[in-house]
């Protein structure tokens, strides 16, 4: 009877964990979420911003390449944390997996879904 206890207490104990980490997860990269969307809409804006420096310095035949530069390198900061934040939410992921013992992926299959080291085959479309 006290081994039933104990698998019963192991169930629980890992049951409160699975939680525990998914929950942490969660919250973690839904902030990691939120600042990529915020920083992709600066991008978006910066991109009309350039375009509009485009069209009007080019009606005035006054191209100022100063400026483009300067909004271009803008635009590539931005795109660098995005790739950043990205590269931090697939952490978060990782290590949420790690801790509850999941093998780490290995790749990711032509219809989308990521598989672990060692697979034979894609368990979503086979």
């Amino acid at each position: 009877m006290p081994d039933f206890f104990d698998r019963v207490k192991e169930g629980l104990n890992k049951g409160v964990t699975a939680v525990s980490v998914k929950s942490k997860e969660a919250i973690d990269s839904a902030k990691v979420k939120s600042q990529i969307s915020a920083l992709q809409q600066r991008r978006r804006e910066a991109f009309e911003e350039l375009g509009s420096i485009v069209y009007t310095t080019l009606t005035r035949d006054a191209l100022d390449m100063e400026r483009l530069r300067a909004k271009c390198s803008a635009i590539g900061e931005l795109d660098a944390q995005i790739k950043a934040a990205e590269a931090e939410l697939a952490s978060i992921h990782a290590n949420a997996d790690a801790s509850l013992g999941k093998p780490p992926v290995a790749g990711v299959c032509q219809c989308g879904a990521a598989f672990s080291q060692g697979a034979k085959f894609c368990g979503s479309c086979g």
